[in-house]
């Protein structure tokens, strides 16, 4: 009786064993080729996008430098008009302190020059 052939005769054609792969060296090559295709379009994407999401951040990066300057500018200018007001404040402030003097005095004087013409 032959090895593929049951006892009643028919043969086993269908039940043939698929070979291993690695006792198949070409197959197993091939197989590889196959699946290396994919995935060296899939680091390409992958790269690809990596690129432009360095890109993006870099962008970002001097988009957030630019704003800290922007924003350390304006803090500065900020001092610089509060101590300007200030300044102008204490001026104006002076200005009437001296102005209520002179007030005071020239009342004086007017009071003083009418109690001797009476």
């Amino acid at each position: 009786m032959n090895k593929t052939e049951h006892r009643n005769g028919e043969k086993d054609w269908c039940k043939i064993k698929e070979p291993k792969v690695p006792q198949h060296a070409k197959v197993r090559d091939q197989i590889l080729k196959i699946r290396r295709v994919p995935i060296q379009e899939e680091l390409t994407a992958l790269r690809f996008r990596a690129d432009i999401a360095e890109a993006e951040n870099a962008s970002l990066r001097a988009r957030i430098k630019t704003t800290e300057a922007i924003e350390k500018m304006t803090r500065n200018r900020e001092k610089q008009a509060r101590v300007k007001i200030e300044q102008q404040l204490a001026a104006v402030q002076e200005s009437q302190r001296q102005d209520r003097e002179d007030f005071r005095k020239l009342k004086e004087l007017v009071t003083s020059q009418l109690g001797r013409h009476s």
